[in-house]
């Protein structure tokens, strides 16, 4: 059976700056010696070990929803890893909740293609995510990798291909009196053929890097944001997840998501479990009108 924990990089831990490759805006320490290209590897081999392994084989099955305008139905899948089950890093334990959902590989009403999907989901993820996601109203861009990537020229191997490596803020929009949320994620994606893909979000620690490049977890939003909206004062949350798209045998599409989270501040972590699984059902919904409005276009 898949171990619980593949490694310590697919964790609700925020990754500090010495666990990333060399960046620009990094500063050099004396234990920076990751290589990028081995993290990129190890990362994906993560993603797609634990959509392919650890969530069939570990996680219990629960309910099956619907997602309107899609048309296919959503299986709803949990485990509660305890913490003598994680890494000796980690401090707690994690409930992760991931969803199932099959659809068809076409152009039509209620679903959308592969390549739909990998345009949407893959290629600039957290952009996208924001153009289709109606509470996020700021994706900023903090650091991007892909310039180190093509001036070194090596392969990532694995069959890996049209990598993409950046740091995000993503900035939610709550219902009051609750703050909003901004989530620092390091953003992994690649292609792992012609048809299917992996996309990969660990939280990360961005306190000491430039302020300058930061915008909502340091706050400077609150003097610099470009609209009241994004002036408001955020709490700063985790999340880490896997997507796992791929064509099937029978020429379908099968999206897989699995993630943990914790928003922080006053919403407690029961109401937060109670509320995932409904918030992950509908992004099915969610993404598949999106494909449609794009396809109107």
């Amino acid at each position: 059976m898949a171990h619980a924990s593949p490694s310590r990089l697919l964790r609700l831990r925020a990754l500090k700056s010495q666990d990333l490759p060399p960046h620009p805006i990094i500063r050099p320490t004396s234990s920076n010696s990751v290589d990028l290209f081995q993290f990129i590897r190890d990362v994906l081999d993560d993603g797609v070990k634990f959509a392919e392994e650890v969530v069939p084989e570990t996680f219990k099955e629960g309910a099956e929803k619907t997602a309107a305008p899609a048309t296919a139905k959503v299986r709803i899948l949990a485990r509660d890893m305890k913490k003598d089950e994680l890494p000796h890093l980690d401090a707690k334990g994690e409930t992760w909740f991931a969803r199932l959902s099959i659809h068809e590989n076409k152009a039509a009403e209620g679903t959308a293609t592969i390549d739909e999907f990998e345009l949407g989901l893959r290629q600039q993820h957290a952009t996208n995510e924001m153009i289709y996601t109606p509470t996020i109203y700021d994706a900023h861009l903090v650091a991007d990798w892909s310039d180190l990537m093509n001036v070194a020229g090596r392969s990532v191997g694995g069959g890996y291909t049209d990598i993409t490596m950046q740091i995000y803020e993503m900035a939610h929009q709550l219902p009051f009196p609750l703050a909003n949320r901004a989530f620092a994620q390091l953003i992994i994606t690649a292609n792992t053929s012609s048809d299917s893909f992996v996309v990969v979000q660990i939280p990360v620690d961005v306190s000491d890097l430039p302020e300058a490049e930061v915008l909502y977890i340091n706050g400077r939003n609150r003097r610099d944001g470009e609209s009241s909206l994004k002036k408001k004062k955020t709490v700063h949350g985790e999340y880490v997840s896997v997507e796992r798209v791929k064509k099937t045998e029978s020429g379908d599409i099968s999206w897989l998501m699995a993630a943990s989270s914790d928003a922080k501040g006053a919403v407690p972590l029961a109401v937060q479990k109670w509320k995932l699984p409904d918030e992950i059902t509908k992004d099915v919904g969610v993404f598949i009108k999106h494909c449609a409005e794009q396809r109107a276009k």
